[in-house]
């Protein structure tokens, strides 16, 4: 999906970016406090009534309760699962809620010797164009983080959502970041833009899946150590298959991994 905008609008979108990065100055300056890499995770809550997601608890369905709901508060959600791992610090949040994001989250991990900053948002699941917007502002800021993470139901499959560069743009503005989205069927709708703005798709999926933590953070910690891409995609699919007791071969095939 790859959308031509406007100079106005993509002028309206830079103005916007700068914005966001005024709201996170925990971000830009992660590599100057000490941290090796940083992650920004953007976490669009699941929602039974805003999303056309398969309707699951009330509790965990509500996009307006992050503490309970299924990709932050619940068991396997982003917050509560790296708050219970012994390699992970909970760091306090030092930077204001963007509008739209109703918790927020920063975390230091201890990985392969290195020291990686997680910044975690909570997003309404109302508000998932915003939060899609979010997710490519970071992607081409430069001031941002190394890995941006998108996390949640696939939006573009309920439409379409604009990059904030056309692909004629050079230099290409996501030069050097590298992305995660788990989401259904992510690869088909987002790696090409990403690649167009000079982004690297590095884990993305081909089926229906369940955007849990436990495929995120190994994913992770196989990207702070600088291991092949088809390496990351496998650590992505260990966690998978292990939790969601399948077949190792059939999580490699959704997150397009190789033996």
């Amino acid at each position: 999906m790859n959308w031509l905008v406007t100079p106005i609008f993509r002028n309206a979108i830079l103005l916007a970016s700068l914005f966001v990065f005024t709201l996170c100055p925990t971000l830009a300056s992660a590599q100057d406090d000490g941290f090796d890499k940083s992650v920004h995770i953007i976490v669009v809550l699941a929602d039974n009534a805003n999303q056309g997601i398969v309707k699951v608890p009330a509790k965990l369905g509500d996009g307006t309760a992050p503490r309970t709901n299924l990709y932050w508060g619940a068991l396997y959600g982003v917050k509560s699962y790296f708050k219970r791992q012994d390699d992970i610090t909970i760091l306090k949040p030092i930077s204001k809620l963007p509008d739209g994001v109703l918790d927020q989250a920063d975390f230091s991990l201890q990985t392969n010797g290195q020291t990686i900053f997680i910044h975690a948002e909570a997003w309404r699941g109302d508000k998932m164009r915003p939060a899609i917007r979010r997710f490519y502002a970071l992607l081409t800021d430069e001031a941002s983080a190394d890995l941006i993470v998108f996390v949640g139901h696939n939006g573009l499959m309920d439409g379409p959502v604009a990059a904030p560069f056309s692909i004629a743009d050079q230099p290409k503005p996501g030069a050097g970041k590298d992305a995660i989205v788990l989401a259904c069927l992510s690869d088909k709708y987002f790696s090409d833009t990403l690649s167009n703005i000079g982004t690297t798709p590095l884990v993305m999926t081909r089926g229906l899946m369940a955007p849990e933590a436990y495929s995120l953070l190994p994913a992770i910690k196989s990207w702070a150590a600088n291991e092949s891409p088809n390496n990351t995609r496998n650590a992505a699919a260990k966690g998978y298959a292990h939790y969601q007791k399948i077949p190792l071969r059939n999580a490699q095939r959704l997150f397009g991994a190789t033996p």
